[in-house]
């Protein structure tokens, strides 16, 4: 069981013992994983794909960046994309994939549900 201490709705825990808990850095890079194997199948979601390199490149580039705003480490960083979110971001709003008339609008609430969706079917 965990144990979620809060202050106005605020997590107060340590991350690092959280991840810890639920298994370790290498569930959150399989979970990530298995999110991408989805998202590369899904009609909505694998329209904002603009680079093709499989779910575990994906998947390894999410769990870093989890894992690091987590405190489990600096793996973004290390890798090289510290400061590439955003911009990573921009490339899947314009991303050719999606319909001309979408091609460029942000991330909005139903591409986002598609997401979670996806995500917590992964997990």
């Amino acid at each position: 069981m965990l144990n979620f201490n809060t202050r106005n709705r605020l997590f107060l825990g340590n991350e690092v013992s959280l991840v810890e808990s639920i298994g370790g850095p290498g569930l959150i890079y399989e979970m990530t994983t298995r999110f991408y194997e989805k998202a590369f199948q899904d009609h909505e979601i694998k329209k904002f794909m603009f680079l093709n390199d499989g779910a575990t490149a994906h998947g390894k580039r999410l769990a870093d960046w989890i894992l690091q705003k987590m405190g489990v480490g600096t793996p973004w960083s290390d890798s090289g994309r510290y400061g590439l979110r955003q911009s990573s971001h921009r490339e899947a709003w314009f991303s050719k994939n999606r319909e001309p008339s979408k091609r460029g609008r942000r991330f909005k609430l139903d591409d986002c549900r598609c997401w979670m969706r996806l995500m917590f079917w992964a997990g």
